[in-house]
């Protein structure tokens, strides 16, 4: 497997990712689908089959994470002990 183009999900610091295949014969890349990729890198949710799919459910799936990442730190701030 092998990355080809990034592009820009708005200003979520995330990027939708070309995913595929190296034509050996012809040294371009055939694109097999489009990965989320939040902003370490890391592939998120599954492979869509359009870069339209990929970057319309790439800022929801940026929301959420943002989201989760939020409620996981005042999670962790109320179980803090103040004695």
């Amino acid at each position: 497997m092998m990355i080809g183009h990034a592009y820009p999900v708005e200003d979520t610091g995330w990027s939708v990712l070309e995913v595929g295949e190296l034509d050996r014969a012809t040294f371009t890349l055939v694109v097999q689908g489009y990965q989320v990729s939040n902003r370490a890198g890391e592939s998120i949710g599954e492979l869509y089959a359009t870069l339209d799919a990929a970057l319309s459910a790439a800022p929801s799936l940026a929301l959420f994470a943002l989201k989760q990442a939020a409620e996981g730190s005042a999670c962790s701030e109320n179980r803090q002990s103040t004695t």
